[in-house]
């Protein structure tokens, strides 16, 4: 049986500027949240404004915080290249081990899908709520302008706008990744900078009528997963489940690590 339907927040839909791409912009998301969008700003909480040939989610309350998915913006001037042997991530997911295929069960605005398809991974995105995947298309379509990014986002990543539970259910054998990931959101920033604030701020407050059953999606990730299950969580939480193989630690974030290996049949 199929999770029940996605609760989603109303929003209105703004356009700042008469660009030919901010057009485009338009045209995509009337077309994929049209049953979403209204018109009086007054009858909902949130804005989805286009500025600047870009997505932005705003808070309706007529302050200018905004957030947008930019990747091309950190990637300018730099070479696409694998962590660092010490990057907590990546040895969570065993980066090491070439042509890792995962699945990113709590996209978001896709930050950590993306630095794994850099990496190298075979990455599939998924995310629930249309706004945030509304977001995060636009920041994937931007990025596919930019030839070393289309690269690694053509080849190696996937974006999915679904339930993690349902999606992950329905697997097929020879569609089984590796690695599942989760990120829940959590229940305060997790960096000290007034952006990363601001940006998970707004996320609380659209999701905050969608709660995810985050042992729910832990249990089913753990299903299908043929090596790990990796869960981000704050540097000092509570494990989502105990007991935890093994766990990598940054100096805000760490990294728990539930081992599949009954998963595979072929060891």
């Amino acid at each position: 049986m199929r999770p029940n339907p996605v609760c989603v927040s109303k929003v209105a839909l703004l356009v700042d500027d008469d660009s030919v791409e901010s057009h485009a912009v338009l045209a995509e998301v009337k077309r994929d949240l049209a049953s979403l969008l209204v018109s009086d700003v007054e009858n909902c909480s949130f804005v989805l404004a286009i500025q600047d040939g870009h997505l932005e989610l705003r808070a309706a309350s007529g302050t200018r915080n905004a957030i947008h998915v930019d990747f091309v913006t950190p990637m300018m001037g730099q070479k696409l290249s694998g962590p660092s042997r010490k990057e907590p991530m990546a040895r969570a997911i065993a980066f090491e081990r070439v042509g890792r295929s995962v699945i990113d069960a709590t996209a978001g605005l896709g930050g950590d899908a993306f630095r794994m398809a850099t990496w190298g991974c075979e990455v599939t995105a998924i995310e629930r709520n249309p706004v945030v995947a509304a977001m995060l298309a636009d920041g994937v379509r931007r990025a596919m302008a930019v030839p070393q990014l289309a690269d690694v986002l053509d080849e190696r990543f996937r974006l999915v706008t679904d339930d993690a539970v349902a999606f992950l259910r329905t697997l097929a054998d020879g569609d089984r990744p590796d690695v599942v990931y989760l990120d829940p959101m959590f229940a305060e920033a997790t960096g000290k900078s007034a952006a990363v604030r601001k940006e998970m701020t707004l996320l609380r407050a659209l999701l905050a009528d969608d709660p995810t059953d985050e042992r729910a999606l832990l249990a089913a990730a753990r299903d299908v997963a043929m090596d790990r299950v990796v869960v981000k969580r704050m540097r000092h939480a509570a494990a989502l489940a105990e007991p935890v193989d093994v766990a990598y630690r940054g100096s805000v974030v760490r990294y728990d690590v539930y081992f599949c290996h009954q998963n595979n049949v072929g060891e």
